[in-house]
């Protein structure tokens, strides 16, 4: 009989073992889980914005030797975090005559400049401006660029630069800008045709 405890208490302490490694394996995938679950949480609070492109255009100013730039932006907080536009710019990529590739990053104009394009008020994209989280805003940006800033130039393309409250940068390359040409402009000029011909 006395020979017969020792098996017993391996048994029960084998037995033992294997439970408690089995709570321990359990207990590791919960922990794992865990902890990608709070990764992916932290992940959502980390401040983003996303930029969407609708639509932009171009006018030449000819007596002020300038460009103005009016851009339609979608501005988007994927993240749990509120956030805000701290800044708007227009990186312009361009190669000058010797071929040298540079660029120019320009601030956006402030809506107290005259508006060559005639829009609301409310239809202008401010900054700095609040987007709470899963929220977007949308308007229009301007952006004037002196004809001394490029020279003669060619402009390779457009990057819209949205920088947030935390210093991170969102961009939105385009590379397509139309041209507007003035009404009065145009019909000026279709009528001095029609008067030569």
């Amino acid at each position: 009989m006395p020979s017969q405890i020792p098996a017993w208490i391996s048994v029960a302490a084998a037995i033992a073992a294997w439970i408690a490694a089995t709570i321990s394996f359990f207990n590791v995938r919960t922990a794992r889980r865990s902890l990608r679950l709070a990764e992916a949480q932290e992940e959502r609070r980390r401040p983003v914005l996303t930029v969407y492109l609708g639509d932009g255009y171009v006018r030449f100013l000819t007596e002020e030797r300038a460009r103005l730039y009016a851009f339609l932006l979608s501005v988007g907080n994927p993240s749990d975090t509120n956030n805000s536009v701290a800044d708007l710019a227009l990186r312009v990529n361009y190669v000058t005559r010797k071929g040298l590739r540079t660029s120019i990053e320009v601030p956006r104009s402030p809506s107290s400049s005259p508006d060559q394009w005639q829009l609301d008020a409310s239809a202008i994209l401010e900054s700095p401006t609040k987007i709470d989280a899963h929220q977007t805003i949308s308007g229009w940006v301007q952006f004037r660029i002196g004809d001394d800033l490029l020279g003669d130039g060619i402009i390779e393309d457009y990057v819209i630069v949205v920088t947030d409250t935390h210093s991170n940068k969102a961009l939105r390359e385009t590379v397509i800008v139309r041209e507007v040409i003035d009404v009065e402009t145009k019909s000026a000029w279709s009528d001095a045709d029609n008067q030569s011909n």
